[in-house]
């Protein structure tokens, strides 16, 4: 596939073929409106639909194609979405069986086709994205959910006070996330995420060659730094730690097609293993016997322990089956509320099943990091990698893997980077010269070596 990219150098896309600022400016005012929805009093009104206005940089892409058409770029540009699908072709092949026969039982087609829906969404807006401002979608992104983010700070301040608000703050930190009051509030979990994304990029992978590109990669992880502080997740730092590291000690080896290989199928075989140690008991025994408080995480798992088997045969519950469970819970008095899972792997395994989980996990792990290696370069491979490492990290407590803005960031970043790489423009299949492309050579040499007068 690398052969049919489009030929692309420097840290953008061509000037001549660059969307104008004019549809920057309307992507990041639709991003902008799409990132006020995190603010509770918005999204307990509208919960997902102000995500919708994320719609509109899918539409600024259509009018920049309609104005400028370029196939070779639309080519490029859906042959991402293409490879973006297939993670979202295996909870719905994975759940078929199970919608068709036991659907009296678990799961809800309308809810799971949402959630497929927003996924297939998100890749579209990261797509058009890197279609309108190919490496500076990066930094346009990042702009807006900055904004989206500070501007939910500003409108909570009032309600707390300045003096209570920054008091809030300082205790978050120092009792490492017992948030309160307006500290609470800011725990915008899908953003602090992302922002987690792009401290990684700007940490190990951003432009530094000139003064202003070191200044400017400086701002922005204070800025991450920042707003990750004020959305406190415990686990974030650990997360980043892990990427940041897995970057240092890729980049001293001397290939990294064979140690991404090993590496996804270790993971994936983790993930399993990972699953059957809850099924067993075992992890929850270790944590509980160490002190460590899973925050009701140990109730969740011991329960849905009854509604799965550790088995190859083990076929799910179906797509958003354990959402139903959950509720299910709730309405019986088993539990206060409907809490999610807070278990990516578990959540996966118990409602797409043994091979459901494998293919999520390969597609992940093994595949996409193959394919950035094969079709585009080693180091935006290890970009998707890290980024997927750090992420990783979350899905052991939370359930971030089918989080929006996460999903665009894990998809955008490595998409745009590509975009600083010389790609090789599309030779076609070898053929034989014809015999008119013999003569043409045969002529050409013979006027060489003529003599000059």
């Amino acid at each position: 596939m690398a052969s049919g990219r489009s030929a692309m150098a420097g840290a953008a896309a061509p000037a001549e073929y660059a969307a104008p600022k004019a549809l920057a400016f309307l992507s990041i005012a639709c991003t902008f409106c799409a990132g006020l929805g995190e603010w509770k009093k918005v999204n307990d009104a509208f919960g997902a639909l102000p995500k919708a206005a994320s719609l509109g940089v899918i539409g600024c892409a259509v009018l920049w194609f309609l104005l400028n058409p370029d196939f070779r770029e639309v080519k490029r540009a859906l042959s991402y979405l293409f490879v973006f699908s297939l993670l979202l072709f295996v909870p719905f092949f994975a759940s078929m069986n199970t919608w068709l026969i036991e659907l009296y039982n678990f799961g809800s087609i309308s809810r799971s086709f949402e959630k497929l829906l927003f996924q297939f969404v998100s890749a579209l807006y990261a797509v058009g994205m890197v279609y309108l401002f190919g490496f500076k979608a990066i930094d346009y992104f990042f702009y807006a959910v900055v904004l989206a983010n500070l501007t939910i700070v500003g409108l909570e301040i009032p309600r707390y006070g300045v003096a209570e608000s920054l008091q809030s703050v300082i205790e978050g930190i120092r009792t490492y996330g017992e948030a309160e009051g307006f500290m609470r509030s800011l725990e915008l979990h899908d953003l602090t995420f992302l922002f987690g994304q792009f401290l990684i990029f700007y940490l190990m992978f951003a432009p530094r060659k000139t003064e202003e590109e070191r200044k400017k990669r400086r701002l922005h992880v204070l800025i991450c730094l920042g707003l990750i502080l004020l959305g406190f997740k415990r686990l974030i730092f650990q997360a980043i730690g892990l990427g940041v590291a897995f970057v240092w000690v890729t980049r001293r080896l001397k290939s990294y097609r064979g140690w991404f290989f090993f590496l996804g199928a270790v993971i994936v075989f983790c993930c399993f293993l990972y699953v059957y140690l809850i099924y067993s008991g075992w992890l929850v025994a270790f944590a509980r016997a160490w002190g460590v408080n899973m925050m009701g995480r140990d109730e969740f798992w011991t329960y849905a322990s009854d509604y799965y088997e550790f088995s190859f045969f083990w076929r799910g519950l179906g797509f958003e089956a354990v959402d139903t469970l959950v509720h299910q819970w709730a309405a019986s008095g088993l539990i206060n509320h409907p809490y999610p899972l807070h278990n990516d792997y578990l959540k996966v395994y118990m409602e797409l099943g043994t091979f459901g989980l494998f293919f999520w996990a390969g597609i992940q792990y093994v595949y996409y990091p193959q394919y950035w290696l094969r079709e585009h370069s080693g180091e935006c491979a290890l970009l998707y990698f890290s980024v997927l490492a750090y992420m990783s990290v979350t899905y052991l407590t939370d359930n971030t893997a089918f989080y929006f803005w996460s999903s665009i960031g894990l998809r955008l970043l490595p998409m745009a980077y590509s975009y600083t790489r010389i790609v090789k423009e599309d030779q076609g299949t070898w053929r034989p010269p014809s015999a008119r492309e013999i003569a043409d050579m045969m002529r050409g040499l013979e006027m060489e070596e003529q003599p000059n007068d």
